[in-house]
């Protein structure tokens, strides 16, 4: 729940239990009341019979559809595109509850950038269609970018003079600290006048993600030795690149289904969303951040990469699909011919090819493989081991099993090896196989509770969850969800502490259900209030719609999901018990004899593990 921690707990639950979650949706979708639920067309994906779902007493909503869930925070941060604190902001005006987030937040301070933001690009749009923007005006159209266009992404013109914007700005009554904050204007020592950053060039406003103007690129009509190409905003309150995408606001929309395509350079971006492309953005430098790939998960998870194919365009490639595996992308890296790129290849009439180049794209896989192997001299022995260090340290990265065991087969057969030497080869540069180390990991973890947090935090490890999931009984996550459900949804709140004490994180063995358990049970202990007379009470103000802010999407949508499911009921809570218990232990038996067999065929001692074995075995 990004930013919570700004805003106090009790003024969320007020704001939270204050908002008409039907009145709320009802601005964006039309909703007829079924029962005690209310139905309408989702919002948030095209669909012709309405899927989702709103509940006003439980306060969640949930889609069949699409199986996004959550609150009102979490319908304003996905519809809107805004953070979780901007979400809690317009949900309290709305509520006409007072916010106090904290003083470092500088609220104030934002708006009056915002302020200045807004007229500078006021200030440069409007000399780019005065008559000393003609010469800027004139290369734009030359670049093939249509009137419309400039005035949609509202592309400006800073003129040759060295103090025009600075004196348009004093002349509004903005001081010139407040100026130099904004990074506009510059100053070289505290004695001397401040003059324009940007000066003779073509301006390319930025904006967040809900149209706020937080920066500008400036590309530099003439060339004049020791100038750059293009110049961009300093680091300042509201621009930071690293967690910026040029574009995103007019994109947004479009990505929900139709994905997007990143591309390097403003033009770019201008270009493609001119030829009926509008789900395009840039990453504002030359390869992806953490922060970035966040931005586009909140709209899709489809991705097109197309880097220019020079060398640093090619290490932007690399880097970028590095952290988007991180974060599970369905990644496509589209080539360009001749070297051109997107701007210049749409301006030679190519805008009806492009959608064959982006159907023909090829995957990370198939665009990492080829790399590595048309980057080395397959033809000699060095070359065949420069290559098979090429591609062992992308093979280790694939989570994806059947992917990873198709890299193997393909690499095997191109280097003229056995596959077993390959899997060797793996094992070798990890140490071990990442599975034995996983599971081990697990073991050494023991079954005891520790830190609920930490325990949620493992297992968010995308390749440990994955582990888990193999396991053998299908059967057993039915179990898992009657127990959640269950902590959901008895109205006892004794019994509610009563089961959730016997359990433990590490007995559950799916992800979801286990991230779940962790925060009901940090959730639950935090309501709990002691009276002064001693002993202690159990709050009621454990809802699901307080669980779903502490989620994160996935299990977000899972727990709306399986509450609007009111035929399930689940197993009887005691046979559930008992069950993961069992299941737990002969996992964790199962884990130990893998380890033990491990260690017996590298021709080393198990002691330690048997005589943990044995221990387990007489608890059972």
């Amino acid at each position: 729940m990004s930013g919570q921690g700004f805003i106090p707990e009790e003024t969320i639950t007020h704001i939270r239990e204050s908002v008409d979650i039907v009145e709320l949706i009802s601005e964006y979708v039309t909703l007829k009341k079924i029962g005690e639920n209310y139905k309408g067309l989702c919002p948030f994906h095209a669909e012709q019979t309405p899927s989702f779902i709103v509940n006003p007493k439980k306060g969640i909503f949930h889609c069949f559809g699409c199986h996004v869930g959550g609150n009102v925070f979490s319908f304003l941060v996905k519809k809107e595109g805004i953070e979780f604190v901007d979400a809690v902001k317009l949900l309290a005006k709305r509520a006409g509850i007072s916010v106090n987030v904290v003083a470092f937040q500088k609220s104030f301070e934002k708006e009056n950038l915002y302020e200045i933001h807004e007229a500078a690009v006021s200030f440069y749009q409007n000399l780019l269609w005065s008559r000393e923007g003609a010469s800027a005006l004139e290369y734009l159209r030359r670049r093939g970018l249509t009137d419309e266009t400039l005035k949609r992404f509202r592309i400006g013109y800073a003129p040759p003079e060295w103090r025009r914007l600075s004196d348009f700005l004093l002349a509004k009554t903005y001081s010139i600290g407040r100026m130099l904050q904004s990074g506009l204007v510059v100053q070289k020592d505290r004695d001397s006048r401040v003059y324009d950053r940007f000066r003779e060039r073509v301006i390319f406003p930025i904006f967040d993600e809900v149209g706020k103007p937080i920066g500008f690129g400036g590309r530099a009509l003439n060339k004049i030795e020791g100038r750059a190409k293009y110049i961009n905003s300093p680091e300042t309150p509201l621009y930071n690149k690293s967690k910026v995408l040029y574009g995103l606001h007019l994109a947004k929309e479009s990505m929900r289904t139709g994905g997007v395509i990143v591309v390097e350079g403003y033009m770019d971006v201008a270009m493609l969303s001119q030829s009926g492309f509008p789900n395009v953005v840039a990453a504002s430098g030359t390869a992806f951040t953490h922060d970035q790939i966040r931005l586009i998960k909140r709209y899709t998870s489809k991705i097109w990469l197309i880097f220019d194919p020079d060398t640093a365009g090619i290490q932007a490639t690399l880097r970028s699909m590095d952290l988007l595996m991180e974060h599970n992308m369905d990644m496509r890296v589209v080539s360009l011919p001749d070297g051109l790129d997107p701007a210049d290849y749409l301006l030679k009439g190519n805008g009806s090819e492009f959608t064959s180049l982006l159907d023909q794209a090829q995957g990370f896989s198939d665009w990492r493989f080829k790399f590595a192997i048309k980057n080395d001299d397959m033809k000699t022995t060095p070359g065949k081991k420069k290559a098979l260090e090429h591609l062992l340290a992308f093979i280790v990265r694939v989570n994806d099993p059947i992917e990873r065991q198709d890299l193997i087969r393909r690499t095997a057969e191109v280097l003229g090896l056995n596959e077993t030497i390959i899997i060797n080869e793996l094992k070798a540069s990890t140490g071990r196989t990442s599975a034995t180390l996983q599971t081990q990991q697990w073991v050494g973890r023991g079954n005891t509770s520790g830190n609920l947090v930490q325990g949620h935090n493992q297992i968010k490890n995308p390749a440990l969850a994955g582990e888990y999931l193999r396991r053998e009984d299908k059967g057993h996550r039915e179990v898992e969800k009657s127990i959640i459900y269950f902590l959901l949804t008895n109205d006892d709140l004794e019994e509610k502490e009563r089961v959730s004490c016997q359990l433990f994180p590490d007995e559950f063995s799916d992800p979801v259900c286990r991230e779940v358990f962790c925060i009901f049970v940090k959730l639950f202990s935090q309501q709990r209030v002691s009276p002064s007379g001693g002993g202690s009470t159990l709050s009621k103000g454990l809802s699901p719609s307080m669980i779903i802010e502490y989620l994160e999407q996935k299990a977000r949508d899972f727990v709306s999901s399986l509450i609007f499911q009111e035929k399930y009921k689940g197993e009887d809570i005691e046979v559930c018990l008992k069950k993961l218990k069992g299941y737990a232990m002969s996992v964790k038996l199962k884990v130990i004899q893998q380890l033990i067999a491990e260690k017996e065929k590298n021709g080393e001692m198990a002691i330690d593990l048997i005589q943990q074995y044995k221990e387990l075995t007489g608890k059972r």
